[in-house]
Order: structure tokens, then C-alpha cells, then sequence
């Protein structure tokens, strides 16, 4: 179940991405778009927007992009 809505959540924000609506990610993390922070939660603790099962809190906060600390 958690992997069809979030797969459907990660779907419907890449749609609104392309037709240039604003969509949320998960703090900073280009890429990862989600419909409500429900999803947001269980994506974060099931470690799919990640490709792995369990993603560990020091290694979420590394894939972190904040806009004041990016380099172009």
C-alpha cells in the first residue's frame, strides 16, 4: 500500500512540475516531490526516496541542499 501511494505522490508531483506548478520536497532535497506530509513521513521512514530500506538519519541530513550553503 505505502509503495503505490507513494509511487502515485511522486508521480502527480513530477506532472505538476512539468506543467509548472509548485509542488513540495522533502526539505531540500531536489528531486523528491510529495503530495502531503503523511506520505512525506512514510517515504522518509521506509528509506524509498532513497533506493534503500533503511536510510539512517546522519545519511538523510547529508543528501540535505539548503539554498544558503548550494555552490553553483
Amino acid at each position: 500500500m505505502y509503495r503505490r501511494i507513494y509511487r502515485n505522490a511522486w508521480i502527480q508531483g513530477f506532472l505538476d512540475g512539468e506543467r509548472g506548478k509548485r509542488h513540495q520536497t522533502l526539505k531540500g532535497i531536489p528531486g523528491f516531490r510529495y503530495t502531503n506530509g503523511w506520505i512525506e513521513g512514510h517515504a522518509k521512514l521506509l528509506g524509498y526516496g532513497y533506493r534503500r530500506r533503511y536510510a539512517t538519519e546522519k545519511e538523510i541530513e547529508q543528501t540535505r541542499v539548503f539554498p544558503n550553503t548550494a555552490t553553483r
